[in-house]
């Protein structure tokens, strides 16, 4: 499963869920319970950094089907690395399949 590798374990331990719960036949309601459970249970900050906390960093991720110019927009992210308004970002073929980008809060 392709998803296995984006995360760590944190995130693993909820895909993992997810196919064990689907395995055995819950409804999508009951799937989203447990996911959701597994979640608060290994800390949704240790899951993805987009559940971490709002006031200290913001992340978002861009599909790049979204992006007219990819290459602009590589560019611009870099452009903002570098300048410091921005703590990582990953693009398309760069451990993300989007383009992930990791905003500090002041």
């Amino acid at each position: 499963m392709c998803e296995l590798a984006l995360y760590a374990d944190a995130g693993d331990a909820v895909i993992n869920e997810y196919v064990r719960a689907r395995k055995a036949g819950l409804h999508e309601s009951d799937i989203l319970a447990a996911m959701t459970a597994k979640i608060i249970a290994v800390g949704p900050s240790n899951v993805s950094l987009h559940c971490a906390d709002p006031s200290r960093l913001n992340v978002i991720d861009i599909a790049p089907s979204s992006i007219h110019d990819p290459g602009a927009i590589a560019a611009a992210i870099a452009q903002a690395k570098a300048a410091g308004r921005l703590s990582r970002f990953f693009t398309p073929g760069n451990h993300d399949p989007a383009f992930h980008i990791e905003v500090p809060q002041p």
